[in-house]
């Protein structure tokens, strides 16, 4: 199981001020979470163990805090993370072991967990940096998103660029960071670490069980999943063309914007013809060639 020894050893403390840092002050009740949660989602082997504690502790800046330090305002407006309402930001910041962010993921989160939980993660983000929540919560997205598949087959990075980019093939930040930690977990953690009790031992002596993870919750999960990877091209395309087509507008509203656009055009139009003609044999060449190759396809050749 996980020792008090072993998590100091991972995640040193001494020094640090217990009022800054919650998780340091709630050290031991991190530590009992953990070994009643882990092994009921299934996160119960040493690569399993040493991928989870490795790649939240980079999360939680090594299980100093549940709540990210910034004040969340870069998150305002965040159509990707369904930030709509004026203060989302700062109220749906990054909370939790696995630090949920945003709107979108925390009605999700709420979608799969509120109502067996008997809270509401939309109404009161701040529920996730209570410890049990916040640990319980990072073993449900853990689950979902099937990432002991990745720590079995010791696929570090892919695991991060799922919880940290919302892609696998993506580079996750601070990856130097999380490799490191990975590293120092694969050293310290023994090779035939265990839990001390079973699934089924910790649901009949405390009367816990997991949540019932069905694959619509999973669907549902997934589509918030995505959300982390950032802007899609839709996203993008709709920035780029507010960004340019604002100007356009606003100089098309003026008599000299119009001769500008006007002239604008017409030299563009101009380099586009003196282009063509200058490379008029290659661009016949090629209209021959795909005139010959449609031919040939229909049977008229």
């Amino acid at each position: 199981m996980i020792t008090a020894e072993l998590f100091e050893r991972l995640f040193p403390s001494k020094g640090l001020d217990k009022r800054k840092y919650n998780l340091v002050a709630k050290r031991q009740e991190l530590i009992d979470n953990l070994n009643k949660f882990l092994p009921l989602y299934g996160i119960d082997s040493y690569r399993r163990v040493c991928a989870f504690l490795a790649c939240c502790g980079v999360e939680t800046d090594y299980f100093k805090t549940t709540e990210e330090y910034a004040s969340g305002n870069d998150y305002e407006g965040r159509k990707d993370l369904k930030n709509t309402q004026k203060g989302d930001g700062r109220r749906f910041k990054g909370r939790g072991i696995i630090q949920t962010t945003g709107r979108g993921n925390y009605t999700e989160l709420q979608r799969i967990t509120g109502e067996t939980l008997g809270v509401d993660f939309v109404k009161d983000p701040a529920l996730l940096n209570l410890v049990p929540f916040a640990v319980e919560s990072a073993c449900v997205y853990w689950k979902v998103h099937n990432l002991n598949h990745y720590a079995d087959r010791k696929e570090f990075k892919k695991l991060n660029g799922v919880v940290n980019r919302g892609d696998e093939n993506k580079m996750p930040i601070q990856w130097d960071k999380r490799n490191v930690l990975y590293s120092k977990c694969i050293r310290y953690i023994p090779q035939d670490f265990k839990f001390e009790v079973t699934p089924e031992e910790i649901e009949f002596t405390e009367g816990i069980k997991p949540i019932d993870i069905t694959p619509e919750m999973e669907a549902k999960f997934s589509s918030a999943a995505d959300m982390a990877k950032g802007p899609n091209v839709k996203i993008v395309a709709g920035k780029i063309a507010g960004r340019v087509g604002g100007p356009i507008a606003t100089a098309w509203a003026t008599t000299t914007g119009k001769i500008f656009l006007t002239l604008a055009c017409i030299i563009l139009a101009a380099g586009i013809c003196y282009t063509a003609y200058l490379y008029r044999k290659q661009i016949n060449i090629g209209w021959e060639t795909a005139k010959a190759f449609f031919k040939k396809k229909v049977g008229l050749a």
